[in-house]
């Protein structure tokens, strides 16, 4: 099974792209709630509210609904939690649609 992984990796370059970036923004965004957080305890300057939602945009969702949840961040505020979650759907439905048997025809020609 992990052979066959490997392989769609080697077939499809774009997907080895993908993982990177996606892993890279999950992580920064998840990484900037944590610094948010801290921020927000010691009452220092914060990240503007506008970043996070970028940063979550640009494909960080994952990132910022664990981040959410695993600093108690911006938890109370409904719009945050329910724009990460959007953000997130958005982008599975954007990589079911490159990855669909389709999409792929289509990205190869």
């Amino acid at each position: 099974m992990l052979d066959n992984f490997f392989q769609f990796l080697v077939n499809h370059p774009l997907a080895l792209f993908l993982i990177a970036y996606y892993s890279c923004m999950n992580l920064l965004c998840f990484s900037l709630y944590g610094c948010d957080k801290a921020s927000a305890r010691a009452q220092t300057s914060r990240i503007s509210e506008k970043t996070l939602h970028g940063w979550a945009l640009a494909g960080g969702a994952l990132g910022a609904v664990c981040g959410q949840s695993w600093f108690r961040h911006k938890t109370q505020k409904t719009f945050f939690r329910w724009f990460a979650w959007l953000c997130f759907a958005i982008h599975v439905v954007l990589l079911l649609q490159i990855f669909s048997a389709k999409g792929l025809t289509s990205l190869a020609s």
